[in-house]
């Protein structure tokens, strides 16, 4: 299958993946209140900021060695990795149980939810580690399969839940938490068929999955963190009616994320095909055009979307939302700029420099937390969207720097071409 084709595949994937829970949109901005809306999100930010201390990055990994391994040596692979998870969750129960008070009081949710977290990130490892599997054996059907059946358990456990039971914000993570404890399941029966799952466990593996993941944290932290802090800013500064607008605008923005992570999906093992087979000056030339192609079609889908942001708060948001418009055109151009982001550092990837990534994000993150700070004070609540702009598009630049460093490319090709001929 082209790389074209493999785009448009993950794209329709993922596209219907997202238009799943959009499609939620309606429902929660009419049963929920920017409040409840506000204390569902800043559950789900810890819930984000948690998920990276139990799968530790392992699901990276796949993409990045299928094509070196034998399809048996794959199968003992990520029948080692799949411990990972059980020992990591163990681990962090025991602090949650230990600082479940001030983790309440920071995220402003009740101690209870707090210790039911990292049971709800353990369940999101299978469901998450499985479709990367599929995305490394470029078998984006099996992977839109599996995703799209997830996303519409979701979708029905949450309608249950909120509609049926009337539980409120509450009903919304137990939907989500249903839906993965279910697909846990399946996901274990489909690696068990693939023989991807054995009672078998490789030291070196292991070592080599930590050696790789957890260097990779305070990376991972920090993007969910630059993604996602601008919440507790407000939540702190300004309320969580405030949060509840800000989550809404960030989710419709969302779409625009969807695109960014399908053309990424597709272009990283087409990437990492090429670099393996040592690529000469000449091809260097061409993945780096193709590469700005990429990057240009990314660039109108946002100027596109961005137009049509009224339409979709005017027919699917409800009334007590419609002042977001603005906010999630804003965001918009933010997740763009993470696409680039994600474009740039598969070489970093690549020369497995992980820890490298955790000063780009920690310098970005700390420039972020200070300009959240002054423009909220400064333009409210659309002060933390124009903060998450320049995070991101600081990130971008220094990755690409550090991209260039560790894995030299013809970024500016027309003059390596003419050094070339």
């Amino acid at each position: 299958m082209s790389l074209r084709r493999h785009i448009f595949s993950y794209s329709a994937a993922n596209m219907v993946n997202a238009a799943l829970p959009f499609l939620l949109l309606p429902l929660l901005t009419s049963y929920l209140s920017p409040g409840d809306y506000g204390k569902l999100s800043l559950v789900q930010l810890l819930m984000s900021l948690s998920f990276p201390f139990i799968l530790l990055n392992i699901h990276s990994l796949f993409v990045l060695e299928y094509s070196k391994l034998s399809p048996a040596e794959f199968g003992r692979f990520v029948s080692s990795m799949v411990w990972i998870p059980l020992g990591a969750f163990a681990f962090l129960e025991l602090l949650f149980i230990l600082f479940h008070s001030p983790l309440s009081a920071a995220f402003k949710i009740p101690s209870e939810w707090v210790l039911c977290v990292p049971l709800f990130a353990l369940m999101q490892s299978i469901p998450t580690m499985l479709p990367v599997i599929f995305q490394a054996k470029k078998e984006p059907l099996n992977y839109a399969k599996f995703k799209i059946s997830l996303t519409l358990a979701n979708f029905a456990f949450t309608l249950v839940f909120i509609v049926s039971l009337g539980m409120g914000w509450e009903g919304r993570i137990l939907g989500i938490a249903a839906a993965y404890a279910l697909f846990s399941l399946i996901g274990l029966a489909v690696l068990r068929s693939l023989g991807y799952l054995e009672l078998y466990v490789s030291r070196d593996t292991l070592k080599e999955a930590l050696r790789f993941g957890i260097p990779l944290l305070p990376h991972t932290l920090a993007g969910i963190l630059l993604a996602m802090s601008d919440k507790l800013f407000l939540a702190n500064m300004m309320g969580v009616h405030e949060v509840g607008l800000y989550s809404v605008a960030f989710q419709v923005a969302g779409g625009i994320l969807i695109v960014m992570t399908s053309v990424n999906q597709a272009w990283m093992p087409h990437l990492y095909e090429q670099l393996n087979a040592s690529p000469s000056a000449g091809t260097k030339i061409l993945i780096v055009g193709q590469t700005y192609k990429v990057a240009l079609g990314m660039a109108a889908f946002t100027l596109v979307f961005i137009a049509l942001v009224p339409l979709v708060y005017r027919f699917f948001i409800g009334e007590n939302y419609q002042g977001g418009v603005v906010l999630s055109q804003v965001l918009s151009v933010a997740f763009l700029l993470q696409g680039f982001y994600f474009i740039v550092t598969n070489y970093i990837f690549y020369v497995k420099k992980t820890y490298l990534l955790s000063i780009v994000t920690t310098l970005s993150l700390l420039l972020l937390w200070g300009l959240n700070y002054f423009f909220i004070l400064r333009y409210g609540v659309i002060g933390s969207a124009y903060a998450l702009v320049c995070g991101y598009g600081t990130i971008f630049i220094l990755g690409w720097i550090l991209a260039h460093r560790l894995y030299p490319m013809p970024w500016i090709f027309w003059r390596n071409h003419e050094r070339h001929i």
